[in-house]
């Protein structure tokens, strides 16, 4: 696992806190977060120059920062967007990852916890992969939280909690290891399904030397069985994983198995 701040282990970290919601910052601002380090200003810069063109933030860009921590970690708001996000340096650069934008209440323990995120910017409490509530300072990752069975779990984790949050789809949708930069197919497809009355699960996943279905990946696939019941009628699919970064996985397609 990624650690944020190698040098926590030598130095302890120091916050810097700012008042009421935060300090927003604008393009050409970064000297009112001046009491942070370097690196984080010249990432708020590249963020700011993003947010900044059109079909996003256009002229209303802003990140509004309320902490920064010296071991990589701030806790900000993009614009007028209502989302919390979490921006994290887990080894020598910044980065904000989709799977730590906290739509309204707790967000995912294995997301927390994947990035060593601490008590105080996480909140005491996150979802577990069962869907339960529990107390971040007791949770602990599962073993296999680095292979494709535990992204395509978490996919179908997500999938059936949009049944409550369906504003937040594309937010939620990436942090599965779905494409960030462009749509979400699979999810999307996998929404529709329970939306639809299906409950999904996963009988079990497999990679190229399957004798049964190896055949159905393309070079660097892995694949995981999906299963969709619709009350008398069964639709089976291969969910398609390919490795991402930081030990996470991404699926761009489904392709139809079985139905009965």
């Amino acid at each position: 696992m990624a650690t944020p701040g190698a040098t926590g282990a030598q130095h302890k970290p120091h916050t810097v806190t700012y008042a009421g919601p935060g300090v927003r910052v604008h393009p050409g601002e970064l000297n009112k977060l001046r009491a942070t380090s370097a690196s984080f200003r010249a990432y708020v810069r590249k963020k700011l120059g993003k947010l900044s063109k059109p079909g996003r933030c256009g002229d209303d860009a802003e990140v509004r920062v309320k902490r920064w921590r010296s071991d990589g970690f701030a806790e900000v708001w993009e614009c007028d967007l209502g989302l919390r996000r979490l921006y994290v340096k887990p080894d020598k650069k910044w980065q904000d990852p989709f799977n730590l934008v906290f739509p309204a209440g707790p967000t995912w323990c294995w997301s927390l916890t994947w990035y060593d995120v601490p008590r105080a910017f996480a909140g005491r409490k996150c979802v577990s992969e069962a869907e339960r509530t529990v107390r971040y300072s007791t949770y602990r990752l599962a073993p296999d939280y680095r292979t494709p069975a535990f992204a395509a779990r978490i996919l179908v984790a997500i999938a059936e909690r949009l049944k409550y949050e369906s504003g937040v789809a594309y937010e939620w949708g990436a942090q599965a290891g779905e494409e960030a930069d462009g749509e979400l197919p699979v999810l999307n497809t996998m929404y529709e399904m329970v939306a639809d009355g299906a409950d999904l699960t996963l009988p079990r996943c497999f990679d190229a030397t399957d004798p049964d279905l190896g055949g159905q990946l393309a070079s660097g696939e892995y694949g995981c069985v999906l299963d969709a019941f619709y009350g008398d009628y069964r639709a089976q699919y291969v969910m398609h994983l390919t490795p991402y970064q930081e030990g996470h996985w991404w699926t761009k397609r489904l392709t139809g198995l079985a139905s009965s």
